[in-house]
């Protein structure tokens, strides 16, 4: 099989991919709570497993992953890192700027860190495009399988957010060893108050008007219990991993399918040259 994992290629490997493909994948996730059942890098390790696999598919290369991200609402629990939103797209910039001098044209930026990295992650993709003579898309863990989890889910509305059923399914199929369902405990969300319905990951609690309303760190821990978990881990199993993650995987397929046939777009004209 082909390599396709960045860290265990030669730069001459690099450039004969780039013969014939232009496209990379980029992971990012975070380092950040996820209650006492799963490990603080989970985000990471979801994003990173779901490109590699759908990398070794279409041949595309994968980058290693950007463990860190946007966490400032789990930052009253220890152990949490979070970088600015402004960090991010530098370190995003740097990313792209690094592998466009070498010849890649396509990027693909694929969030683990159900949509709270999502902002940052659409600036930098935004400001890089707009560049000209190259396209970066973004796409998330969540979304990729979304309408999917809708019927494979098993826990009631609530279930499915942070370090919930869907999150601790995926991580006992991909990283058993960094699940301890024995600490898993259930704390639903609830549509009570809308800025928790704007962030849900949870298909039931979608329709009618959202807006956010931010929460402090301290806010947040205080919502949640002092658990970190907003859903229900308790209904996760190895099963449903399996079959979220399989979905996940063949939406981003498709995702890097579209980014091979989009066409780039030109570099912009300035208005120096507009007459």
């Amino acid at each position: 099989m082909t390599e396709t994992r960045a860290e265990r290629m030669r730069w001459p490997d690099i450039t004969a991919y780039l013969e014939h493909d232009d496209r990379a994948i980029i992971a990012i996730g975070a380092v950040e709570q996820h209650g006492s059942h799963c490990a603080m890098g989970t985000d990471t390790m979801i994003a990173d497993a779901v490109a590699r696999a759908a990398a070794e598919r279409t041949g595309v290369v994968v980058y290693p992953p950007i463990w860190f991200g946007w966490s400032d609402m789990h930052m009253g629990f220890e152990g949490t890192v979070s970088l600015r939103p402004s960090t991010m797209q530098a370190i995003l910039t740097d990313f792209v700027e690094s592998l466009t001098r070498a010849g890649f044209r396509r990027f693909l930026f694929l969030n683990g860190n159900r949509r709270v990295n999502l902002p940052p992650m659409q600036i930098a993709a935004t400001e890089l495009t707009n560049a000209g003579g190259r396209i970066v898309a973004v796409a998330d863990v969540a979304y990729l399988a979304y309408d999917q989890v809708a019927t494979l889910r098993r826990s009631p509305p609530g279930g499915i957010g942070h370090a919930g059923e869907i999150e601790t399914s995926v991580m006992c199929h991909i990283h058993p060893d960094c699940v301890w369902l024995e600490n898993a405990v259930s704390a639903p969300t609830h549509a009570a108050t809308p800025q928790r319905v704007f962030m849900s990951s949870d298909p039931a609690f979608d329709g009618g008007d959202r807006f956010l309303l931010p929460r402090t760190a301290e806010q947040f821990r205080a919502s949640t219990k002092e658990t970190g978990v907003s859903g229900d881990p308790t209904f996760a199993n190895a099963e449903t991993g399996v079959a979220v993650f399989t979905e996940m995987v063949d939406g981003l397929v498709k995702v890097l399918d579209i980014l091979r046939e989009t066409p780039l777009p030109p570099a912009p004209v300035s208005r120096a040259n507009q007459g």
